[in-house]
């Protein structure tokens, strides 16, 4: 008689790999201007490498990288840059082999052991600019070791192909999302596309669930560009959130000065509700196949754009920092963005003041600047939080090549140091 795996994803993890790389890009973006450019650039190859497979001009390919692990790979050759993609299937050895106890997640009702991960990276010219990691748990009615005795490579392929169409279904919808609705749908049409029913392997049957916790990130990363690039407004807004701290980021409902723009893309849970999802956790922690444990700087990315013509806008961003283990509130910060229409763009952010009327009033046009950071102390630990623009005024080359007044931002959590 067979025995029978029964798999389940858990949520997806995601944002750019905390190493050397990585830590270059996001921190030479934080100084504003020509960095933050650079930056979204980088960001964007995920929507382009979507546009050339929607279209067929290039295909994905199937493979095994150096630990025999099986992968999805496609790869496009632009003028001096080639834009990648790999998904990959690998166990984590030492719970397969017994020696670590598996962290646990709960899926529809029932517990799951984490035996291993599905991980996406995007890169340019090899060096990794966009990472995802998803958990892949095993039931827990069947002891992990039970898996020890299969070639890990032929039980978990049909599997990570599973997740390759869930990534495919993700791709084909990204340029039809408009609304946290139409991500939350997206998303879960993916986990539909990912399911795997049972599947004979060697002398064993498996089968993958899992819900919309596992695509939701991909679907925003690749639809935010197509969405900017598609949509007929005069100002639009791409800001991107980074929390490089211990604590929880909880962003806020933003305060739009007069109701002259919309927040057209947020953050979405993955639950399938549409709700907003306002918590940007901590730096995570991501095993890539075959590598060293590296973190991961969280993300969450928004769009606004001017609901009139001839018109520009401002918003006020209010959030908190918040101790994950306790829920005590930390410090209250709000970041200020002016985009107005025929005048340079302005910037603000504050830990003390954080009323938006207070800051529209104030500080709305004072600094006409790329780049502004404030610090806080936390703890003992010096919090800074960074504000850029890649440009402080006229138009932009848009992610279809056409200009338009589009206007990239980071806005950075980082500490510093620490008191002594």
């Amino acid at each position: 008689m067979a025995t029978t795996f029964q798999f389940a994803l858990g949520s997806a993890l995601s944002g750019v790999p905390w190493n050397s790389t990585g830590q270059a890009l996001l921190q030479d973006g934080m100084q504003g201007a020509n960095g933050t450019s650079l930056f979204f650039a980088a960001q964007n190859a995920v929507a382009a490498l979507v546009k050339v497979l929607n279209s067929g001009e290039i295909d994905w390919s199937q493979g095994s990288d150096e630990n025999n692990n099986p992968t999805w790979n496609a790869c496009l050759q632009t003028g001096l840059f080639t834009l990648g993609i790999t998904l990959v299937a690998a166990a984590d050895s030492d719970i397969l082999g017994g020696n670590t106890s598996p962290p646990v997640f709960s899926w529809q009702g029932n517990d799951y052991n984490v035996v291993g991960t599905f991980t996406g990276t995007v890169t340019i010219n090899d060096t990794s600019v966009w990472m995802i990691q998803v958990p892949v748990g095993l039931a827990s009615t069947v002891a992990v070791t039970a898996l020890a005795s299969y070639a890990w490579a032929g039980l978990i392929s049909p599997l990570l192909n599973g997740f390759y169409q869930g990534v495919k279904s993700c791709f084909a919808q990204a340029d039809g999302i408009a609304s946290a609705e139409d991500a939350a749908a997206a998303s879960e049409e993916a986990a539909a596309e990912a399911a795997v029913e049972e599947t004979a392997v060697e002398d064993a049957v498996v089968s993958l669930e899992t819900g919309g916790a596992a695509f939701i990130a991909i679907i925003l990363i690749a639809a935010i560009p197509l969405l900017l690039a598609a949509l007929d407004h005069t100002t639009y807004h791409n800001l991107r959130l980074y929390n490089l701290t211990p604590y929880q980021v909880v962003w806020q409902t933003p305060a739009v000065y007069g109701n002259e723009a919309t927040l057209i893309s947020m953050p979405v849970s993955g639950d399938g509700s549409g709700a907003w999802d306002f918590t940007v956790p901590p730096l995570g922690s991501v095993s890539p196949p075959g590598g060293a444990s590296i973190d991961v700087a969280t993300e969450a990315g928004f769009a606004f754009a001017s609901t009139s013509g001839f018109a520009g806008f401002a918003y006020v961003l209010p959030m908190t920092l918040i101790d994950p283990s306790s829920g005590a509130v930390l410090a209250e910060a709000a970041a200020l963005f002016d985009l107005p229409w025929g005048a340079h763009n302005s910037l603000y952010g504050s830990f003390d003041e954080t009323n938006p009327e207070y800051l529209f009033e104030r500080w709305d046009g004072a600094l006409k600047q790329t780049q502004y950071s404030v610090n806080t102390e936390i703890s003992g630990a010096s919090v800074t939080m960074t504000l850029t623009y890649d440009s402080i005024s006229g138009e932009q080359t848009a992610p279809n090549g056409q200009s338009a007044y589009l206007y990239n931002s980071l806005l950075v959590f980082s500490v510093t140091s620490a008191s002594s």
